[in-house]
């Protein structure tokens, strides 16, 4: 560090050698000078040190003749008062007099650091329903020539995999988007499969919605399922349609459920073969035979839940069958049957049936089973049921009607001998009237499971 220089002459062991006393008038007492010098003069480094010293010494000099002389220190300020001194203006809002010399600087509030800053006039999203829908224009008829303005929800009412023969149920949102209440006049379902409830003189304000519950069956067999129910509103000349739709399936699946063999299409091909449940499976025989994998061992590869198998119509010959049956060791799915589309397996209504087939699952030899036919606007009911297949027997049970269609009960029993894959005609027959529909199923003996039986 350096030194305060004194006004009187150096003295001590850094006095430089003919320094005459030092000029009052030329010494400032901020002045400091560096560090004492080395005592060895005859030493070259001792004499360079000392020119620089004089040099600092000469700079340090000029540079205190340039420097005014420093302010004298303000007067303590005056005690603070809420009003203004007598004669001096109150000062503006936001700005703070400055001692001394009565000028008013802006006021600096300190940034606020412990928060993160929000803009002015923002505030968080809210989410908002959609702005209501402009009513269409009113014909002479006092009719709106347009849909009602009702937004449905969902869209779609999906029900996905459904299990044979079952219901599925769900609901809809009937929003009204428009300026004005509304009134639904009458639900419409395409179809018996559907059911809903009864949303007639149901009235609905704007931004409100009424719910419409609706109901799907399934199929007997495999396949999709759709149907479209029209929304009737008071006013307006068209109508809302719901769509709804699911997919009949088994525990196991194979898209699309059908071989199209028709002429000019091909008669070989590959089938996709999956779990629904992803659980691993095997296929025990396809139609009887063993099943030709592709990409699948069955000596050294584990069960898998999908396989890639072939499939060849033309060893059929004209005998093509309508339906081609795979065996699974699937409690659950011993039978999975898909549609043979062929000219020869189309089926030739006699009755309206809801569907044209029976699935009797797996079975044991002398053991009944029952299974159901349903028969859609009957005009002639059941009187009996056969097979001329040796190894069953089928009989009529009972009959009964159920909202306009007729429902027959059977009861089908293997012979004591039966076994393996069974695939006969059912005949069923009226008074006047007889139609015979495939069957199929798996007879095997007590105590055998899986691909065993």
């Amino acid at each position: 560090m350096g030194r305060r220089c004194s006004c009187g002459p150096e003295t001590g062991p850094n006095k430089i050698a003919g320094a005459g006393p030092r000029d009052p008038a030329r010494c400032d007492p901020r002045m400091t000078f560096p560090a004492p010098l080395p005592s060895r003069l005859g030493d070259p480094r001792s004499l360079n040190a000392m020119i620089i010293a004089l040099g600092t010494l000469a700079l340090s000099a000029a540079f205190s003749q340039a420097a005014p002389p420093a302010p004298p220190a303000p007067p303590p300020a005056p005690p603070t008062s809420s009003r203004p001194a007598t004669g001096q203006p109150a000062p503006a809002p936001g700005t703070t007099p400055v001692p001394g010399d009565g000028r008013m600087v802006p006021e600096r509030s300190a940034p606020n650091r412990g928060t993160r800053p929000v803009s002015p006039g923002t505030t968080a999203p809210v989410a908002t329903p959609p702005a209501p829908v402009a009513e269409p224009p009113v014909g002479d008829d006092g009719m709106v020539d347009g849909p009602p303005p009702i937004q449905a929800e969902p869209a779609v009412l999906d029900f996905g995999y459904i299990a044979p023969s079952a219901e599925s149920k769900g609901t809809f949102k009937l929003w009204n988007r428009g300026t004005k209440p509304i009134t639904v006049l009458a639900i419409q379902p395409s179809c018996k499969c559907t059911t809903t409830n009864d949303l007639a003189d149901t009235q609905i304000k704007p931004g409100e919605f009424a719910e419409l519950e609706a109901g799907l069956d399934g199929a007997p067999l495999p396949g999709p399922r759709k149907a479209n129910i029209k929304v009737l509103v008071d006013g307006y000349s068209r109508v809302i349609e719901l769509e709804i739709k699911a997919e009949v399936a088994y525990p196991l699946r194979a898209p699309p459920g059908y071989l199209n063999v028709v002429k000019g299409q091909e008669q070989k091909g590959r089938l996709f073969v999956e779990s629904i449940d992803k659980k691993p499976f095997r296929i025990c025989h396809v139609h009887g035979e063993p099943p030709e994998y592709i990409g699948f061992d069955p000596a050294l590869d584990a069960p898998r839940s999908q396989y890639l198998i072939r499939w060849d119509i033309t060893k059929y010959g004209d005998k093509i069958p309508p339906y081609w049956i795979i065996v699974s060791d699937r409690e659950d799915c011993p039978i999975l049957p898909i549609r043979v589309r062929h000219e020869s397996t189309i089926p030739r209504p006699v009755f309206r049936l809801k569907e044209y087939s029976v699935n009797l699952g797996a079975m044991e030899p002398g053991k009944p089973i029952e299974v159901v036919v349903d028969m859609e606007d009957p005009l002639e009911p059941i009187v009996a049921v056969a097979t001329d297949d040796a190894r069953l027997r089928a009989e009529l049970l009972s009959t009964e009607l159920d909202n306009g269609n007729l429902r027959a009960r059977i009861r089908v029993t293997p012979r004591p001998d039966a076994d393996g894959l069974v695939t006969l005609p059912l005949s069923i027959y009226s008074n006047s009237k007889e139609m015979t529909i495939p069957a199929f199923g798996i007879v095997r003996s007590s105590g055998k499971t899986g691909c065993d039986g």
